[in-house]
């Protein structure tokens, strides 16, 4: 199986799609789907078009039968980047692409540091754990402090950097991590909230206008 997707990625590259793999299973037995960063002004969309694919309504996610495996693929274009309730900045996309390396398969990948630290992000957002196939990516990929001196948005990624560290040190601290980051990343919809106690004062309101009616 891990041919399969191997072939799939590299095929990327072959047709000069300018991508990287976001996270790499420590396996690809039993994957979902691959997810992969790209340039936004690059016509992705067409040359996936061209290579068989079909676009999932409502999604971001292309699809392909490969009749020789007997399996689909399911490519989740991540444009935009999303964490939780924030976008990543077009300048931290374009950086992952710039810092891409390709690794002993021939595989596009982002930097192990940002590796390592989007990943935990997307285990406190998303997850709300750790999955065992993506777990070596935040316990055993090289990372560089000095990697993140010069981008620094929103996301707070040297923030983050610094709880990678921490849970590198002592791995029982993991749900302590998790609960923090998703904190700093989920905030709770104040609109929504407010929107929703008006509801109810109004519909309390009516309710004790027609109480009194009665009586």
């Amino acid at each position: 199986m891990e041919l399969l997707y191997i072939k799939i990625l590299k095929e990327l590259s072959d047709n000069k799609i300018d991508y990287a793999l976001l996270r790499k299973p420590i396996n690809w037995l039993n994957i979902g789907d691959l997810d992969i960063i790209f340039r936004k002004e690059e016509n992705i969309h067409y040359k996936l078009e061209r290579l068989g694919y079909s676009k999932k309504r409502n999604s971001k996610t292309y699809i392909k039968y490969d009749f020789f495996y007997k399996k689909w693929i399911y490519l989740d274009l991540n444009i935009p980047l999303k964490f939780g309730n924030q976008y990543a900045q077009t300048n931290l996309i374009n950086d992952l692409i710039d810092n891409k390396y390709i690794d002993d398969k021939g595989i596009n990948r982002i930097n192990e540091t940002y590796e390592a630290i989007l990943t935990l992000i997307h285990a406190a957002t998303n997850k709300g754990y750790i999955s065992f196939k993506y777990r070596h990516l935040i316990y055993e990929n090289n990372i560089n402090e000095s990697f993140l001196g010069r981008y620094n948005d929103e996301l707070n990624l040297s923030d983050i950097y610094q709880y990678l560290l921490i849970l590198r040190t002592n791995s029982k601290n993991e749900k302590y991590i998790l609960n923090l980051i998703r904190r700093k990343f989920i905030k709770p919809n104040l609109n929504f909230i407010n929107t929703k106690f008006i509801r109810i004062d109004r519909k309390s309101t009516r309710l004790n206008s027609s109480h009194r009616c009665i009586s």
